[in-house]
């Protein structure tokens, strides 16, 4: 068989397509560093698949949208605390209530406590 040799100058990849490709920027780079390297990218490679992902805008946009569903998380369990706390009172100031009506009924009949 006839096998190929690779000079010098022709990449390693054989030409053969890649499923990723990761790039790592310094990490003190501006978010309109980062969106310039991802345009000059594009401008590159021509394929429609191509899909670009800023980790670090992601992991930023992230954590402000987790600030946003705590804070609704801790105002929904006050508001469920309030309410289980109304039921609460409500139900033993009922049962006091049934309790001292029971009462009353039996000495009404002329029940003692012998």
């Amino acid at each position: 068989m006839h096998e190929k040799v690779r000079s010098e100058n022709e990449p390693a990849s054989y030409d053969l397509m890649k499923e990723s490709i990761q790039v790592k920027l310094a990490a003190n780079t501006t978010r309109d560093e980062r969106l310039q390297v991802a345009n000059s990218m594009l401008a590159v490679i021509e394929d429609k698949y191509l899909v670009l992902a800023d980790t670090v805008s992601l992991v930023g946009d992230m954590r402000k949208n987790m600030k946003i569903i705590d804070f609704f998380g801790v105002c929904t369990s006050i508001v469920c605390f309030v309410l289980g706390m109304f039921q609460l009172i409500m139900t033993i100031s009922a049962n006091i209530k049934d309790s001292m009506w029971e009462l009353g009924v039996l000495r009404s009949m002329g029940c003692t406590r012998s």
